[in-house]
């Protein structure tokens, strides 16, 4: 039972089988675990007829004083159906809902505290004997710790891949290749810039989840830098280095930087510079950063791309007067004043 408990902390697919489970070790007919939050009760999971489930999600969790009263007590203690059940016999919860569906008794803990409240219940049909008896209260006590941490466990999961899902994001935003990687080395995040280099193999490849340098000479001053960027030197000081990584091919080589993480991730990141891929901003980020016009978009990308004004004139099918006035419209909005400034500040706007 318990190691069910935590098998649904990390594959959350699995707490309806959790739930199932607890309800056959402990002689229950249902089970549920339920969060409270801005006045609205949602079953996370729920093992229950059909019916059951549906029309209280429908309508019945609305009037449901059982976990009313749980959720206003204390956090950790285990409270059965008679103490909750029993005084309020005739309310309309009991007779419409539970009555009908032969479930009027269980055993009830509030797990969390706070804006959101988080409640376990098991459920079963009343009768001569209470079901909260010694055995099965002493069990669910037990439980309850381990439902706790199951939660707390959860929550740091999903913690983890919020921040991880981000980080992807803004890895993936790099226009040069990125990667993160972690205390071997080992790939944790990249995106599909790095991807495309490292699928190449020109110079730099994916080995056993590690960025290896297919030069000798390369790769040892690569494993160097990426050691001194997590591990640090004789005193544990981390830092930064740089490098040209050689390609096979002739082509120009890589500028690979690799510099620490966070003080406490014991990771590296590695930024690989391809100089022969051309990149450049796009005419909407131009617009939005500085109000251009589209004309003067396409005049100020044609200057980083090295075209003459008279040549941009020809392409846009204007006069080279035309071309030299949308020119110092963009100097005027950039707040350059010669073309290798221009190109200057272009160059360096992208991440």
């Amino acid at each position: 039972m318990v190691s069910a408990v935590y098998a649904c902390a990390v594959e959350p697919d699995r707490v309806t089988e959790s739930i199932t489970t607890i309800c056959q070790t402990l002689g229950a007919r249902g089970g549920a675990l339920l969060m409270t939050q801005d006045a609205v009760r949602n079953q996370v999971a729920a093992v229950l007829p059909a019916d059951a489930a549906q029309t209280y999600r429908q309508h019945y969790w609305r009037i449901d004083h059982v976990l009313d009263d749980v959720e206003k007590g204390p956090v950790g203690m285990v409270r059965t159906g008679c103490e909750l059940m029993q005084p309020n016999h005739h309310s309309e919860f009991l007779n419409e809902w539970n009555r009908p569906n032969d479930l009027e008794d269980g055993m009830f803990v509030r797990l969390t505290s706070g804006r959101a409240n988080t409640t376990f219940l098991v459920t079963a049909p009343r009768r001569s004997e209470p079901f909260g008896s010694a055995d099965r209260l002493k069990a669910m006590n037990a439980l309850t710790g381990h439902l706790q941490q199951a939660l707390r466990t959860y929550d740091k999961f999903a913690e983890n891949g919020r921040a991880n899902r981000g980080l992807a994001a803004m890895v993936e935003g790099m226009r040069h290749g990125t990667a993160l990687v972690g205390p071997a080395g080992r790939v944790r995040c990249i995106n599909s810039q790095a991807e495309r280099i490292l699928e190449i193999a020109d110079g730099l490849t994916l080995r056993a989840q590690c960025i290896t340098a297919t030069v000798g000479s390369a790769q040892a001053q690569l494993g160097k830098a990426i050691h001194h960027a997590i591990v640090g030197d004789r005193d544990g000081i981390r830092g930064g280095r740089s490098l040209l990584c050689a390609r096979p091919s002739g082509r120009r080589p890589y500028v690979v930087h690799v510099v620490p993480s966070e003080p406490h991730d014991g990771g590296a990141l590695l930024m690989i510079v391809d100089p022969q891929h051309e990149t450049q901003p796009a005419p909407t980020l131009l617009a939005e950063l500085f109000s251009l016009t589209r004309s003067e978009a396409q005049i100020a990308l044609g200057i980083l791309r090295g075209t003459p004004p008279k040549q941009l004139a020809e392409q846009m099918s204007v006069s080279l007067v035309t071309v030299r006035t949308h020119l110092q419209h963009v100097f005027d909005k950039t707040g350059t004043h010669r073309q290798a400034d221009l190109v200057r500040l272009l160059t360096n706007l992208l991440p």
